[in-house]
């Protein structure tokens, strides 16, 4: 299959804006997994300080779990370094640390959000215009022709997503029964970007990025090598 992306394409800058929306996405992964891998160790050290505290009281009842989560605790007995930023954040209950430091928690859903709006603000103030530039399309009606020719439905779920984390309070709107690729939510369904979900956004994202470097191959229309598939998402008008 060809893809009819004109003769205008600047394929050294395509294959350029590959290998820095490469480098981009290790950024966000190595953020998200390190933030993933923090919340799992602080949650372990908490249950571990439970565990050894219960061990050298002789009171069952102070000395139980579902005590212990009404009490207070700081960064500073967990990590021994305070991380506070505000001091009334000082201190935290532990159920409530427990809570959202665990596996689908509160902290790994909102690390979730915060890489999709991240991953789309990178998309959408800079690598979408590089992206139609290197590929010969200056202004409103030669995106248009663009925008023919290339139909992302990847990029336009994102889109639906941040704005929904963003001005929704984190739930799917109407428009999310139009998605495409990311079909996880209805409407008012609350956006619970867990681990399994994001590892197919990061896997789209990634597709993208190789696509980016298959498409600056130096023809005028270039060809896919034999066997590859089109990252799914994507859609193109063959130029026959």
């Amino acid at each position: 299959m060809q893809w009819g992306l004109g003769v205008n394409m600047d394929n050294e800058r395509l294959l350029g804006l590959s290998e820095e929306f490469g480098e981009f996405l290790l950024s966000l992964q190595t953020l998200y997994h390190d933030a993933l891998a923090g919340f799992a160790i602080l949650y372990q050290r908490l249950v571990e300080y439970q565990t050894g505290l219960k061990a050298c009281l002789s009171d069952p009842e102070v000395g139980s779990v579902e005590f212990q989560d009404k009490c207070l605790i700081g960064y500073k007995e967990l990590c021994g370094e305070d991380f506070s930023v505000a001091s009334e954040s000082g201190s935290m209950l532990q159920g409530d640390v427990k809570k959202r430091t665990q596996r689908n928690g509160r902290n790994e859903i909102e690390m979730g959000r915060a890489c999709v709006v991240i991953a789309y603000a990178y998309w959408d103030a800079y690598l979408h215009k590089e992206f139609d530039k290197a590929l010969g399309f200056v202004g409103k009606s030669a995106r248009k022709k663009l925008n023919d020719r290339i139909h992302n439905y990847f990029w336009e779920d994102m889109c639906r997503l941040r704005n929904a984390i963003l001005h929704e309070k984190g739930r799917a709107t109407k428009e999310f029964a139009e998605m495409r690729i990311l079909t996880w939510f209805s409407q008012g369904e609350s956006l619970d970007l867990d681990f399994e979900k994001m590892k197919v956004i990061f896997d789209h994202l990634v597709d993208f990025r190789n696509w980016l470097g298959i498409i600056s191959i130096p023809r005028y229309s270039p060809r896919f090598p034999s066997g590859y598939q089109s990252p799914k998402g994507i859609e193109g008008r063959s130029s026959g």
